[in-house]
Order: C-alpha cells, then structure tokens, then sequence
C-alpha cells in the first residue's frame, strides 16, 4: 500500500461492505461482487508492497508449529447441523488452533501447486478478511503486520518444503496469528461432509481425530430448504436430502466402528445446546486436553461468533441457544415433506434417539402394536433358531427395517 491512510481508507470500505453484505446473508447480490472486487485489488496492492526475498522465519516458532502440525482434529457433519457452533466453542481452548470458517481441507488437496503462491494468497486473504460472510470479520485484525507475515509466512513455507499447500497455510496463519497460544496440540478444520473423505484424511494423518456432529433430520433439513429457497435453488430435494443425511449418519457409525471411539467421536447437537458443559467435557476427554471454560462461549479468535442459523431472531452473539425443543421446521416442512422424510429416516432416526412418534409423521399408536408384535415375533424365531447365528440375525433385521418402511409409507395415506 503506498500509504498508511490508504490502507486505512480501503479498510474501512471493504469493511463497509463487509456489513451491508452480512445484511442479506447468504444471498451473493452486486454488494458481493463488489466486495470481492475490492478485496481482490486490496491483496493485489499488498502483494506488489511487501519484500518476501529478505523474509527468514524464526526457528523456534517453526519448532513450535512442528509439535502439533501432525495432530489435526476434524470436524464433520451436514450442513446446518451445529459444526459451526463446535467449532467456534473450541476456538478458545488454549489447547486448539481452529481454523476459519469452512476451510475446505479435501477440495483444496490438488487444487494448487506451491508455484502458484498468488492465487493462493488472493483465496486465503479473502478468507481471513471474511471467513463466514457473517461478523466477525477480519480473521486476523486489520493491521497491516498481521497479513504480510502471514504472506511472507506463507511464501517461505510453500518455497522451501514439500507440505500440502493447505499445511503451509495452516503454519503460516498461525505463526502469524496475534492471539496465537504457544501450548496447541491440535489444529481444527470444520468442512461438512468431511465423514465422506476419512480415508484420505487419516492415510494423510495417521493421528487425526473426528468429531462428527449429528442433529434431528427435521430442522436439518427444514434449515436446509430455508437455505434452497433463500438461494432460489429450485432443484433442491427434501428427498434427497433425507437420503444425503441418512448415509452421512450411517457414515458416522461406520466411522466409529472403523476408527474407534478414541479417535471417532459422534455427538448430538442436541446434547450439546442442551447440556453443554457435560457434552463439552466429554469433548475433552476425547481430545485428551483439559477442560477450559472458554469453551463455553462460542468465539471465532477470540471475537464473540454469531450463531449460524438462517433465522434472524436466532443469530445470538457469543451465546449457546438452545433450540432443542423448537419445533420451528414445521413451519418449513409440509405433511407430505414430513411423511417423505419418515419413509427415508425413521430408523436411522431412532438409531441415534430421535424418536418421531409424538411427531405429526406417523400414527404412534399403530406404530407401537404393529412394531411389537413384529419384534416379538422376531425375537421368538431368533431364540428357537440359535444355529442361524448372526445371519438370521442379519435377516431379521433387514425384514425389520422393510416392515418399519412399509407402516410409515402407509399408515398416513
């Protein structure tokens, strides 16, 4: 920047539009591309201003990168089902260095080389400047300092070693990162659907943990078509949707069983609005680092986070809100929308201890005489054929599952 009332100046306009941007969030409209245009000349104006040739990191701080760069925490889920609030409720932990917003670790694998230091310094600015396209803004403060180091960080990392470029970013945003903790064990990457890609994930990082959040497929999806309809996306697909969260579900389950319950943890969003503390704390115990009361208000480093939900009245700051009991997706969602998702769920829903009986879905009462008496008859045919061991256990439970499938499509027409 040519001077320090320039860079000044641009920062209050890009911070202008930064907030009338945030107004009709997520909608991208002419603010957006204007705001990205200005960012885009703010990184160009940056980059043509700094000596990268004379930059040599600190040893020490590099050692310091080193002792946890090999310990990654990721975290997983559907979209709208509480991986934000996770990962803005880590972000305190001294323990914890959480990466911004949606940082898409698998996407960005093969997308650049090291050579292509500009483009990549042109995506991460704008993603520091506006991680989530809500406030908190600026990832890193609004000095100057801060993001040359972390260019010139970035530029040395991505020249001198053969990490993944995402790794070079990770090191170079927090070394220089003003809030930094010198006692991180773990650093925390939140993309959903990274359930999806735990076999990349953990051949990368033999070490890595997971923290898969699940929450009641009702306002999930009633989140999710809010979002649809916000973005006119007219092919979206309450179907779809259903069948997307039941394997992301049934991927969390076979995760666990896969990695184990010491580097696999599955969670309910539920459990976590509704008893935090206790949720939290077994949170710790998985990550093997002490609990630490920052970790009951949500920040993104260190600013207090506004809850990432689609409905205005409920973007509380620095709060955990608990909407466990708000049936609100019934506004959201038609009977027939409701009756399509039981068709698809309802079981994996119980797996995890949804139970929709009381819900406007189904008829509970139906639903209980048919689901017991077929229950006890499996049970019987079980205990008089112990030769069949677990195949017919297997088949008894796929014939289960047909039946439950079979009351839910019909019991409602």
């Amino acid at each position: 920047m040519s001077s320090n009332h320039n860079y000044k100046t641009t920062v209050q306009n890009i911070t202008h539009l930064l907030e009338k941007r945030a107004e009709v969030y997520p909608i991208r409209n002419e603010i957006y591309n204007e705001l990205v245009k200005a960012i885009n000349r703010f990184v160009a104006d940056m980059l043509g201003s700094i000596n990268f040739d004379e930059f040599r990191p600190d040893a020490n701080e590099i050692n310091t990168v080193h002792s946890f760069i090999n310990q990654p925490v990721f975290v997983c889920g559907s979209m709208k089902s509480g991986t934000t609030l996770i990962t803005q409720l880590l972000d305190g932990h001294p323990n914890l260095f959480v990466m911004p917003g949606d940082s898409h670790y698998i996407r960005h694998l093969n997308r650049w080389t090291h050579e292509q230091f500009d483009d990549i310094a042109q995506h991460w600015i704008q993603r520091l400047i506006n991680p989530s396209g809500k406030a908190p803004f600026w990832f890193l403060g609004q000095e100057n300092e801060h993001f040359e180091k972390f260019l010139q960080h970035l530029n040395f990392f991505l020249s001198q070693t053969t990490h993944d470029v995402f790794v070079c970013v990770v090191r170079a945003l927090y070394l220089a990162n003003p809030n930094r903790s010198k006692h991180v064990k773990h650093w925390v990457e939140k993309t959903p659907h990274n359930e999806l890609h735990t076999t990349i994930l953990t051949g990368k990082y033999p070490h890595a943990k997971f923290i898969h959040v699940i929450r009641n497929p009702l306002p999930n999806i009633a989140s999710l078509k809010k979002v649809a309809m916000l973005l006119d996306r007219k092919n979206f697909s309450v179907v779809g949707q259903a069948k997307l969260l039941k394997t992301l579900m049934q991927t969390a389950t076979a995760n666990q069983r896969q990695l184990g319950s010491n580097r696999y943890l599955v969670l309910r969003y539920e459990d976590l609005v509704s008893q935090p503390k206790e949720t939290l704390l077994s949170m710790c115990q998985f990550l093997e680092i002490p609990f630490d009361d920052t970790l009951m208000t949500p920040t993104e480093n260190g600013k207090l986070g506004i809850a990432n939900s689609m409905y205005t009245e409920s973007r509380v700051k620095g709060q955990i809100l608990n909407q466990s009991q708000n049936k609100r997706y019934e506004k959201e969602l038609t009977q027939s929308e409701l009756n399509d998702i039981a068709k698809v769920l309802y079981l994996t829903a119980m797996d995890f201890g949804y139970d929709w009986r009381s819900e406007k879905i189904i008829t509970p009462t139906h639903f209980l005489i048919f689901s017991s008496l077929f229950d006890e008859f499996l049970l019987l045919w079980y205990t008089f054929s112990p030769g069949l061991s677990n195949f017919s256990y297997s088949v008894f439970c796929i014939f289960r599952m047909l039946f439950v499938t079979f009351f839910c499509c019909n019991l409602q027409k």
